[in-house]
C-alpha cells in the first residue's frame, strides 16, 4: 500500500487505526484522549492533543509524516513551532528523532495498523473517479422531461442574474 501524508492525517484525525495496545517505537504504552485540532496554518498538523505515553499525560501538538525521517526532510528539527510536538504520527519508523535538548521525540507507527479496506475505501474515493464532474456519468438516467426542465430554470437563473 502506498500510503499520504493526506491519508495518514485522516487516519489521525477519526481514530481510524487499530488503538489497541498502542505503544510507541520504545515499547511505552499509549493511549489518545484527543487526536487534536487539525492546523490550518503552518506548524504541527494538531494542536492541543491529550494523549496518555507511559505514565505520562501530554497535552500539545502532533506532527504527521509518511516516515519519521520526514522530520528532517521538512527541517523541522531546529524550528522553534515544532518544539512542543507531543507524539510524531508515522506510517513508517525508519530513523529515531531526537530534539535539540537530546530527548527522543516519541513515535507512533501506523503502518500495520491500518486495515486495507479502509485504505481501499479511501482511494476509490480520491482517485478513483476521474471524471470531470463526478457525478457526469449519471446524467444518462435522468429522464428527458426533468433533464428539459432543470436546463430551463438554469436559462432563466441566468438571464435574471445578467438583468441585475
Amino acid at each position: 500500500m502506498f500510503f499520504t501524508e493526506d491519508f495518514i492525517t485522516y487516519i489521525w484525525k477519526f481514530r481510524l487505526f487499530d488503538r489497541e495496545s498502542l505503544q510507541t517505537t520504545t515499547g511505552e504504552g499509549v493511549e489518545v484522549f484527543s487526536a487534536g485540532l487539525p492546523n490550518k496554518d503552518s506548524g504541527p498538523d494538531f494542536h492541543n492533543a491529550r494523549i496518555r505515553i507511559g505514565d505520562t499525560t501530554w497535552a500539545g501538538n502532533v506532527e504527521i509524516h509518511i516516515n519519521s525521517s520526514d522530520w528532517h526532510k521538512h527541517h523541522r528539527t531546529h524550528d522553534k513551532a515544532y518544539a512542543n510536538v507531543i507524539l510524531h504520527v508515522v506510517c513508517r519508523d525508519d530513523e529515531p528523532i531526537t530534539l535539540p535538548d537530546g530527548r527522543r521525540l516519541p513515535t507512533l507507527e501506523l503502518q500495520n495498523r491500518i486495515s486495507p479496506e479502509l485504505y481501499g475505501r479511501y482511494r476509490h474515493l480520491i482517485y478513483g473517479n476521474q471524471q470531470f464532474i463526478p457525478c457526469e456519468g449519471s446524467i444518462r438516467y435522468v429522464d428527458d422531461i426533468n433533464l428539459r426542465n432543470w436546463l430551463t430554470r438554469i436559462l432563466i437563473s441566468k438571464m435574471n442574474t445578467r438583468r441585475n
